[in-house]
């Protein structure tokens, strides 16, 4: 049989995982040979804008520890309870982090906004002033030029702004 035929029968195809999937996956029956002093764990993943508290808490053991990205991981708890309100206070302070940011995104493009009216206000001033001073009406014409290139400017990174908008969503009331 030739190799190539020996390789195909024998490569397995894997595919990527997320870190997630990897988490859950993990066998809860310990390190073969070896004592667990430590037990059963709960790690805590990093929140993404779409994540429940549910979905980021996850029980493994020490051992399991090494499928999991460190650079993902909010926390890790011996304690169930203790991961569940960690995990929802990780949520809570991204959807705060994310709310304000919208707020952000509003504010700017309001001065955006009142930045365009006070350039237009100044292009029909250099318009009126070139109108009425035919002399000067080459220097009024380039000034008017260049507060339109600034509004034009503007205007693109506004529409960046509010394309980049999601809506903010009501507080919900804890009863």
């Amino acid at each position: 049989m030739p190799i190539n035929k020996k390789l195909k029968s024998v490569a397995v195809v894997t595919k990527k995982k997320s870190i997630k999937e990897s988490v859950m996956e993990m066998p809860m029956d310990g390190h073969p040979g070896c004592e667990d002093a430590v037990g059963q764990i709960f790690i805590v993943l990093k929140p993404g804008p779409e994540d429940s508290a549910e979905k980021l808490v996850h029980p493994t053991h020490v051992f399991g520890m090494n499928q999991v990205d460190p650079n993902m991981v909010h926390g890790v708890y011996q304690d169930e309870k203790q991961a569940n309100a960690i995990a929802e206070s990780a949520v809570s302070a991204l959807q705060e982090h994310l709310e304000e940011i919208e707020i952000k995104k509003n504010t700017i493009t309001q001065k955006i906004a009142e930045r365009i009216k006070m350039l237009q206000q100044e292009i029909n001033q250099h318009l009126e002033e070139a109108s009425a001073n035919p002399e000067l009406e080459e220097n009024h014409h380039m000034d008017a030029e260049t507060k339109m290139g600034e509004i034009k400017e503007l205007r693109r990174k506004c529409k960046m702004v509010e394309t980049s908008k999601k809506p903010i969503e009501e507080k919900k009331d804890k009863k």
